[in-house]
């Protein structure tokens, strides 16, 4: 039986691996480190290197 709305699933797993990749960078202190070093990288992101670490 399909929904009313067919891409409502995928929209869901898309914010669930989301939300769960937030979680493994904010939680696990090695992922963090390679994050801030990757996006450090980035002109716009390091001017608010201070205020993310």
């Amino acid at each position: 039986m399909p929904g009313r709305f067919p891409g409502a699933q995928a929209a869901v797993v898309v914010a669930l691996l989301g939300i769960l990749g937030l979680s493994a960078i904010l939680l696990w202190p090695a992922a963090f480190r390679r994050t801030m070093g990757v996006a450090i990288r980035v002109p716009l992101v390091r001017r608010f290197e201070p205020d993310l670490r």
